[in-house]
């Protein structure tokens, strides 16, 4: 019987576990939100090798994606590799290297870190699976689409698990240096994925640390920093160089270039919609709907997951589990703090932080921090469980399954949304709609460069290349209202053509998010933006696919233009950080414009031969009108330019360190392991 009850149990945790992500398992697009529908034209396009350029970045006008290197050269490589050698669509490709990941990883992770840290028991580690994988955070930030973020939320208890593997590694410096480089490529796979949340995990692990010499004083667990810290930091770095070094160098700040509105103290009220009785109950503010700025009141079940949590003091006897318990308590009550940012208790205190801690401008959107909420509750919460299944009522055990079955009811209960379909986004998957499709295979007839304008914004589903990137017309106008917006269109229409905007798109509507009156659907609102775009004079319309009306701008520019008449302009394409440009009948001081977002970074270098100029002669680029770049010509004739993003050379310089260590790393590991052996 116990056999039976000990397979049953683990069984009865994975079924739950996939009913609850069951709609990720069925043959339908999961995109939605922040999860953008790869077309096969886009993924045709997208880069393997990491370039400091995007066109499609800066709100389709082009930006420095060099904080993003990691993520997109594991995003692009993998997908191109399954797409190309294996022959998948994009609805499989989504699912195999993000979806299914999350899950495999949040288990795994969580019941490993259990099992290390408070108990071998497989039922009430499989519960802090459970709690870790299933609560209303994680399911929030994947049902919208944030797999960057999913993907780093899930590895936070493998990071962790990692580094505190190291603290128990005394006495044998092989085992230390093995463990803390396990650690390193731990944590550097975590950044890949989400700066802020390995930002997080740093934290975690710096305070589990301090608090650890703080509770033993000892002389062999302060031997351990330099394992615990240096090695998993070189790592890290050495594998990340080829961005963490040119970002440093250069000094970007990617916040700063989206204005005061992202980087200044503001967003924070405006993004705080947290209080400290959601944090502190593990409850999602925009739990269930997961609408943007719709926070609920506080739900009466969730009261019972703190005082579940924070009960685990009152069942510690000896030192070692005390520490450990005191330890998680004080970090639930340090993420829950954090988690519900400007708001009260001591609300400034985080606007302070965000001011005078380095990396803490990240943290604009403070739910973040409700990641080490869950770690710790899905530690302290199994133990609670575990201690009450030891309790004897006149010499009566209570029934451990018993125990757990109770609290499996109630948890499902605090997630029974899952179950009643009032989750959308990811967990209401849906086929690809046809008008789209349509829409894509229309603009892919046309090979030229051209970008389009979205209005009032992008769909899941918008189509957008480097050949065709998208403008979201909120943002570039900084406008809402279809008056507004279609008002500034007609202001605007030098600006676009400029740009090289060719089409201005209405999209449908396929999840009501768009053309909203009360946070809900309305067909009023999508009426009144066709009709504004249509009163726009200069805009001609010329196709509908379903409710998509597609308007297109006459004598739109191409990617490299000049307003010299005389000039005549031929240019190749080579990468994202890359291209040549003939010019004919050039004069001296002929502007030539590269219709990209501005950066001083971008030069113009003429080419002699085979042999170039060196870059201090080059041509820097200047700031044209409408805020894109431009250089001005200083010889007459004909000749080639070669348009360079010079932050490349960076990058390209990095990459060989970058790759000499991973292969080092990989030697060391093969060399470590058979010594052992």
């Amino acid at each position: 019987m116990f056999k039976i009850k000990s397979i049953l149990f683990p069984l009865l945790i994975f079924v739950i576990i996939f009913l609850v992500f069951r709609s990720w398992f069925q043959p339908l697009s999961l995109s939605t939100g922040d999860w953008s529908y790869k077309f096969p034209q886009a993924i045709r396009e997208f880069s393997v090798y990491p370039y400091a350029w995007s066109v499609s970045f800066g709100n389709g006008l082009g930006g420095s994606t060099i904080f993003l290197l990691a993520l997109n050269t594991y995003f692009h490589a993998t997908t191109v590799f399954l797409a190309d050698t294996i022959h998948i669509r994009w609805i499989l490709i989504e699912k195999i290297l993000w979806f299914w990941p999350f899950i495999t990883v949040s288990i795994i992770g969580s019941f490993l870190l259990f099992r290390r840290l408070i108990s071998k028991n497989t039922s009430f580690a499989l519960i802090s699976s459970l709690i870790f994988t299933t609560n209303t955070y994680s399911l929030m930030i994947t049902g919208g689409g944030q797999m960057g973020v999913g993907m780093g939320y899930a590895m936070i208890p493998l990071v962790f698990y990692a580094f505190i593997s190291i603290l128990e590694k005394e006495g044998v410096m092989r085992n230390q240096i093995t463990t803390s480089i396990l650690a390193g490529i731990a944590f550097s796979a975590q950044l890949v994925f989400d700066l802020r949340i390995a930002y997080i995990s740093m934290v975690l692990v710096g305070i589990y640390y301090l608090l650890r010499l703080f509770s033993d004083s000892s002389a062999k667990l302060k031997e351990t920093v330099i394992p615990y810290v240096f090695i998993p930091s070189l790592i890290t770095l050495l594998l990340h160089f080829f961005w963490i070094i040119p970002f440093v160098i250069l000094g970007q700040n990617p916040l700063e270039k989206l204005g005061v509105q992202y980087s200044g103290t503001g967003i924070i009220e405006f993004l705080s919609f947290a209080r400290f009785e959601n944090t502190l109950g593990l409850l999602h503010p925009n739990w269930p709907e997961n609408l943007f700025g719709k926070a609920y009141f506080m739900r009466p079940e969730f009261i019972i997951l703190p005082i579940l949590a924070f009960s685990a003091l009152f069942f510690v006897r000896n030192i070692k589990a005390r520490n450990k318990v005191l330890i998680f308590s004080l970090i639930a009550l340090f993420g829950s703090f954090l988690a519900k940012g400007s708001n009260e208790p001591f609300g400034q205190f985080y606007i302070w932080l965000f001011e005078k801690v380095p990396g803490f401008q990240m943290f604009r959107d403070s739910t973040k921090w409700y990641g080490i909420v869950a770690l710790s509750y899905s530690l302290l919460i199994p133990y609670v469980l575990f201690k009450l299944s030891k309790i004897e009522l006149k010499k009566i055990r209570v029934n451990r399954y018993l125990i757990v079955l109770i609290f499996i009811i109630f948890w499902l209960f605090t997630i029974r949304q899952v179950f009643t379909g009032e989750l959308k986004g990811t967990f209401s998957p849906k086929k690809e709609p046809q008008s789209y499709v349509e829409l894509a295979d229309f603009m892919n007839l046309d090979n030229r460069f051209f970008r389009t304008l979205w209005v009032p914004g992008f769909h899941q589903y918008s189509y957008y290349t480097d050949s065709n990137p998208a403008i979201s017309a909120e943002e570039y106008f900084s406008s809402h209202t279809p008056a507004e917006i279609g008002k500034k269109i007609g202001q605007n229409l030098d600006s676009l053509k400029a740009a090289g905007v060719r089409y201005v798109i209405i999209p449908e509507d396929t999840e009501g998010k768009i053309f909203v009156e009360d946070r809900k659907y309305s067909e009023q609102v999508y009426k009144k933006t066709v009709q504004s775009i249509r009163n726009v004079l200069g805009l001609k319309e010329i196709r509908t696919f379903g409710k998509i009306v597609v308007f297109e701008i006459p004598e739109s520019q191409e990617h490299f233009w000049s307003p010299s008449t005389s000039l005549r302009i031929n240019y190749e394409y080579i990468n994202p950080t890359l291209y040549e440009v003939t010019v004919r009948n050039a004069k001296k001081g002929d502007i030539l414009v590269f219709a990209e977002n501005y950066d001083a970074d971008w030069f113009a270098i003429k080419k002699e031969g085979k042999r170039k100029l060196q870059l201090e002669r080059a041509i820097s680029s200047s700031p044209y009108d409408y805020g894109l770049n431009s250089f001005i010509l200083r010889d007459g004739g004909d000749y080639t330019l070669e348009i360079y993003y010079s932050p490349q050379g960076l990058v390209n310089k990095g990459l060989i360190v970058s790759g000499i260590s991973l292969t080092g790393i990989v030697v060391l590991m093969v060399f470590l392991r058979r010594k052992k052996s």
